[in-house]
């Protein structure tokens, strides 16, 4: 039986320790953000949880759940919105402001997207939410606790 050489071994060594070593690094940076949506969709769980699976994913989900709270149809979206409030967001004020000043959205959406608003940028939730403190729905209520 021949004898590997050496330095075969080391390069051989090397060869199969790299994509484990990927494969470690992968795992390494969290869930894909697609498996923490389809998670986060489906995950049945104690309410004040239901938000763990965009928590666990990172930074990396935030640009995927700011598109999709765009979809008036989307599950749990409550639960998206206030996600991007509670964890501060910067990048999701624009889709937040848009849902607010949507007069077709629902207006629990819109007082969900006013009180992620103002977790994220205080000054701004209270600017925008003295602009409804005269309604007599959600968004109302939400608008006068925030405007106070």
């Amino acid at each position: 039986m021949k004898t590997i050489p050496r330095r075969h071994k080391l390069a051989l060594a090397i060869a199969t320790a790299m994509p484990l070593a990927a494969i470690v690094f992968a795992f390494s940076l969290g869930p894909a953000p697609e498996k923490a949506m389809a998670e986060f969709y489906t995950r049945q769980a104690p309410e004040e949880t239901l938000t763990e699976p965009l928590v666990r994913a990172g930074a990396g989900i935030v640009p995927v759940v700011i598109r999709e709270i765009f979809n008036k149809e989307m599950p749990r979206r409550r639960y998206a919105i206030q996600f991007l409030g509670e964890q501060h967001h910067r990048d999701a004020l624009p889709a937040l402001e848009a849902i607010l000043s949507d007069e077709t959205e629902l207006d629990y959406f819109r007082a969900d997207a006013l009180q992620a608003i103002s977790e994220i940028d205080g000054r701004r939730g209270k600017e925008l939410a003295s602009m409804h403190t005269a309604r007599s729905d959600s968004l109302g209520s939400s608008a006068k606790a925030l405007a106070n």
